[in-house]
């Protein structure tokens, strides 16, 4: 009942826009750039709220990491950032969506690169670790997650970002966890031993039974 109401609005201000002078198109474009904002929120709080319907598959670790790496080489060619991927030997292959698992990853990346200056470098790695568990690391050399938003960095509709809407990582979250697995993240060399002094976040994955390695 909102959503259609909007993307008709939105769709009216473009075609109205193409009829108008050029002081009336800027004015259009605006309310047109704020109503697809509005939409986007709209989408992203439904996903939000519906139920997951994961379609399972064999997920290898190298083939997810190569995806996000494709996906955002254009974001981080414009950044100057570069992604580190590496994939330790033997890491087994398990079952997950590989659609939505991307998503995560390529949110979590994505944040970095917001964090980052130009020349700045993202790690992003996966092993095993031992315990029929496989570990997802994502991290980078940014100034790391102020301890004042730790605890909410999680929760829905809570955002630092000025055009943020707050359900990116709630909704990773809500994905590693429909999976049986956890994300968190860490600051800087804790004892979990993170790589860099930045943000690091961490996902485990559960490993359900003898698979192929990666």
């Amino acid at each position: 009942e909102i959503k259609n109401p909007v993307t008709a609005i939105n769709m009216a201000l473009r075609a109205v826009a193409d009829k108008l002078g050029e002081d009336e198109q800027e004015v259009l474009e605006e309310l047109a750039s704020r109503m697809r904002k509005l939409e986007l929120q709209m989408r992203q709080t439904l996903s939000f709220a519906k139920p997951l319907h994961l379609k399972m598959a064999i997920c290898r670790p190298a083939d997810l990491i190569e995806d996000v790496g494709r996906a955002l080489k254009p974001i981080l060619l414009k950044a100057g950032v570069t992604l580190h991927p590496e994939v330790e030997p033997d890491t087994p292959a398990f079952r997950g969506d590989p659609t939505r698992l991307e998503e995560v990853l390529t949110n979590v990346v994505s944040n970095a690169l917001e964090m980052l200056e130009s020349g700045g470098h993202v790690h992003i790695s996966t092993r095993s670790d031992g315990r029929n568990h496989l570990v997802f690391d994502i991290e980078d050399d940014g100034p790391g997650v102020a301890g004042s938003v730790r605890e909410t960095l999680f929760k829905p509709f809570v955002t630092t970002k000025l055009e943020g809407t707050g359900l990116g990582l709630p909704i990773c979250r809500r994905i590693i966890e429909e999976h049986g697995g956890t994300i968190e993240v860490a600051q800087g060399r804790d004892p979990r031993e993170c790589k860099t002094d930045g943000a690091c976040f961490r996902i485990r994955l559960p490993v359900s039974g003898p698979m192929e390695s990666a």
